[in-house]
C-alpha cells in the first residue's frame, strides 16, 4: 500500500472530501475543492505524522476541448505536506 493510498483511506475514514492525492517520495498533495476542506485535511494530516508546507488556491482544467480555443478551468485548493 503506498502513502498516498494510506492517506486516501485516512481521509475517507475522517469524512473529509477531496478530489486527489499525490504522492512523491515524501512530498504529499491533497486536491480539495473548496477552501474549508483543504483547512481540515490539513489538520488531519497535521495530527498524524505530517508537515503541512502550506494550502494554496490553484486552477485545474474542467475538460479537454480539442479543436476548440475554450479553456473551460475550475478553482481547487492544494495542501502541500511532507512527512516528518
Amino acid at each position: 500500500m503506498s502513502i498516498g493510498d494510506k492517506i486516501s483511506s485516512l481521509l475517507k475514514r475522517c469524512g473529509a472530501t477531496h478530489k486527489n492525492v499525490s504522492a512523491y517520495g515524501g512530498q504529499v498533495v491533497v486536491t480539495c475543492y473548496g477552501c474549508d476542506s483543504a483547512k481540515r485535511i490539513a489538520v488531519i494530516l497535521k495530527r498524524s505524522t505530517f508537515k503541512i508546507r502550506g494550502v494554496i488556491k490553484s486552477v485545474d482544467d474542467t475538460k479537454h476541448n480539442d479543436g476548440t480555443r475554450l479553456h473551460p478551468i475550475h478553482d481547487v485548493w492544494r495542501v502541500f505536506a511532507c512527512v516528518q
